[in-house]
């Protein structure tokens, strides 16, 4: 969950490949700007660029094959602030914590 105050912008996000997989989903999507979502393949410059708008909109990732990454969110409104929640859900298939 990222919250967005008259602070200024939450900063993007970067994940390195730890997983085998994991799924994004999207909660809730509230009087914000930004926080568009890219996935890029890793061995090549094709991807994708979306923002999230619906809830229960899903993606689900084989993370050692992407890349993925989210832009900072702003609130749209300084005092009342915004959010985006988002759920996210790791798969590992090697075994816990490298343990086959």
């Amino acid at each position: 969950m990222a919250a967005a105050t008259g602070a200024g912008a939450m900063p993007a996000s970067w994940c390195p490949p730890a997983w085998s997989a994991l799924l994004r989903a999207l909660v809730a999507r509230h009087g914000i700007k930004g926080g568009e979502t890219r996935v890029f393949d890793a061995r090549g410059p094709q991807g994708l660029r979306f923002t999230w708008t619906e809830p229960c909109s899903a993606l689900l990732l084989d993370d050692e094959r992407v890349i993925h990454e989210s832009t900072p969110i702003q609130p749209l409104d300084r005092v009342a602030g915004g959010h985006l929640d988002t759920l996210v859900l790791t798969f590992w298939c090697r075994g816990f914590q490298g343990l086959a």
